[in-house]
């Protein structure tokens, strides 16, 4: 068998200290709409196109491209169970931050663990409100990273092991952004490299065969 070849940016990845995980409140909401409703306001196929300019596109399995059309696949439902997730940064999380002397980049660090600590906990449990659901379909509220450090099986030509994989909400093309602040009156928020934004915002849903409650 061929020896891989050698990735210095994995090695750096791996012999570096592990990120921490910052302090964190959060605050949860959840709706449910129609799907008619979620494709006419809040799903705009052209945002595929975003996610060609990612590092994620066709190197990890819960990211575009899918072998479904995205209007089609919501199709196969009739309505949306959308999840917010607000992952409010503390004064807590600051003191932490100035009690490790954290570097800018360790804080980049750890924004991104935290993030990734906070998605895998909404996955979880999305994962078994879609087992309680008959025919219904978790959307995860970003990338997997359940392979981390090592790379997605898909970057090397590898069908995914990993049964718990659910597809991003980006690969279903919805407009972030107005669902926040429409559906859930939150404004998306972004910090500079080093610094801490008020909060981050994680948004996962489940995709279900019944109709929306009137």
């Amino acid at each position: 068998m061929d020896t891989p070849p050698f990735d210095p940016a994995l090695l750096a990845y791996v012999t570096q200290e592990p990120p921490k995980i910052l302090p964190y409140e959060v605050v949860s909401q959840q709706v449910t709409i129609s799907v008619d409703r979620m494709v006419r306001e809040f799903v705009n196929p052209q945002f595929g196109e975003y996610c060609k300019t990612c590092s994620c596109f066709e190197n990890r399995w819960s990211c575009p491209p899918h072998d479904w059309e995205v209007l089609q696949r919501w199709s196969q439902f009739q309505s949306v169970t959308l999840f917010l997730d607000q992952l409010i940064f503390t004064p807590e999380s600051h003191r932490f931050i100035e009690e490790h002397d954290m570097t800018p980049a360790q804080v980049d660090r750890s924004k991104t663990a935290t993030m990734t600590y906070a998605k895998n906990i909404r996955d979880e449990a999305l994962l078994h409100l879609e087992a309680s659901v008959p025919g219904s379909l978790a959307v995860s509220p970003g990338t997997c990273r359940r392979c981390n450090p090592f790379p997605c099986r898909r970057a090397q030509g590898l069908s995914c092991d990993q049964p718990k994989v659910r597809e991003s909400f980006s690969s279903y093309c919805g407009d972030v952004t107005a669902i926040c602040k429409e559906l859930f009156n939150v404004s998306l928020k972004w910090a500079e490299k080093g610094q801490l934004p008020e909060y981050y915002v994680l948004v996962g849903a489940l995709l279900r065969k019944e109709p929306a409650p009137e």
